[in-house]
């Protein structure tokens, strides 16, 4: 699981996750993944075409989401 974190402009302070959930998927032994981007606002993943800081992050996730599915589809080819 890969957990983004953002600044949320309507509250003008960065929001954290659901800290009970995320330890929670962690300590059931699943992998997990936690990324903060202080700077960039909600929605940032379609803002790819007018800024290139969110274009760096959204190719940042997608990099990190290919490895996990990797990681995913080596461990199913196991069993």
């Amino acid at each position: 699981m890969i957990v983004v974190r953002f600044k949320n402009l309507n509250v003008g302070r960065s929001r954290p996750p659901n800290k009970f959930q995320t330890h929670s998927i962690a300590a059931a032994g699943n992998d997990l993944t936690y990324v903060h981007y202080d700077d960039l606002p909600h929605g940032f993943i379609q803002m790819t075409r007018h800024s290139k800081r969110c274009l760096e992050s959204t190719l940042e996730i997608a990099r990190r989401l290919g490895e996990a599915l990797k990681k995913t589809r080596a461990a199913a080819a196991k069993r």
